[in-house]
């Protein structure tokens, strides 16, 4: 949703919000959205004073199927290594992580590379 989308939206409100209320929800909606971010994340937005400017810059950032993030998670992938120290279900985890990531992209890997790597 663009700025220009989320005020029209915002004219189109129910009659019966008053702009406190409609405020309120806006507050509500961003603290939704921040809570459900990683730390690391959370830290690049905390600049963002509405939902719709988090939701968009997290879209520009994360959406994007560019040819870039394709090969950075495959380079990711591919040199995936388990650090000394660290638990196994942290290490699956990581690693789950980065498939799914890659699954988002509509990049598909199959059974047995995943078992080799």
């Amino acid at each position: 949703m663009t700025k220009e989308q989320w005020v029209e939206q915002k004219k189109k409100k129910c009659g019966s919000l008053t702009d406190d209320e409609w405020e309120e929800r806006e507050e509500k909606a961003l603290s939704v959205i921040q809570l459900c971010l990683a730390p690391h994340v959370l830290r690049e937005v905390l600049d963002k004073i509405t939902a719709v400017s988090l939701y968009v810059w997290l879209q520009e950032l994360y959406m994007t199927e560019s040819l870039t993030n394709k090969i950075q998670l495959k380079k990711r992938l591919y040199t995936f290594k388990m650090a000394e120290g660290t638990s196994i279900q942290k290490h699956l985890n990581d690693f789950n992580s980065i498939i799914v990531d890659l699954k988002s992209l509509d990049m598909k890997i199959e059974d047995k590379d995943k078992a080799i790597l």
